[in-house]
This record gives C-alpha cells, sequence and structure tokens, in this order.
C-alpha cells in the first residue's frame, strides 16, 4: 500500500519525503514507499556507469596532453626533468596560442 506524503503521519514534514514520481534529463524516476523502482535503480546504475566512463575519456586528454609535451621538448633535445630555453621567445613580446575560428555576424 503506498501512502501519498499528505497521507503520512510520521512526524517529518511533507517535504523531506521521497515522491513518488521524479522527472530527470535522462528518464523518470519512480519510487514506491521510498524505495526506488527496478527501473529507477537500473537507470541510475547507467549514468553513473556513463559518468564515470566520461570522467575516463576526458581525464584521458589531460594524460595524453602530458605525454605530448614530453615528446615535443624530446624533440628538441631537451632531456627529462630539465627545463628548456628557446632564444626565440626570451623577448617581451606576448605569445597566445588560439584557435582561428571564423566569426558569423
Amino acid at each position: 500500500m503506498s501512502l501519498s506524503p499528505s497521507q503520512l503521519n510520521d512526524g517529518f514534514p511533507p517535504s523531506i519525503h521521497t515522491p513518488e514520481v521524479v522527472e530527470t534529463a535522462p528518464r523518470k524516476l519512480t519510487y514506491k514507499d521510498g524505495a526506488a523502482t527496478p527501473e529507477t535503480a537500473t537507470t541510475a546504475v547507467e549514468v553513473l556507469a556513463f559518468t564515470s566512463g566520461l570522467n575516463v575519456y576526458n581525464n584521458g586528454f589531460q594524460s595524453a596532453s602530458a605525454f605530448a609535451r614530453h615528446k615535443g621538448l624530446q624533440s628538441i633535445r631537451g632531456a627529462d626533468n630539465r627545463g628548456v630555453i628557446s632564444p626565440q621567445i626570451m623577448n617581451s613580446e606576448s605569445f597566445f596560442m588560439t584557435a582561428k575560428v571564423p566569426c558569423h555576424s
């Protein structure tokens, strides 16, 4: 038997009771007596798995960038754990690397 929050008389305010249905971006989540239904539990596991996979993918960019930076320094004969000084950029001019993106008006 499922009671609505207005029917509960357990001393707790209705605002902290679990609603029967919660609308979310992935799917509608349903609860029975405050517990997730099997479909809702499956949805939660799928969302967590997707989020974890996305974190691994995004964190891989940092590793790839560090590896590329290391290989780049090796290519100009930079020793491991040493800095590289380049006379071409040892001046007071600003040096910016930006993508060329067309601007449409």
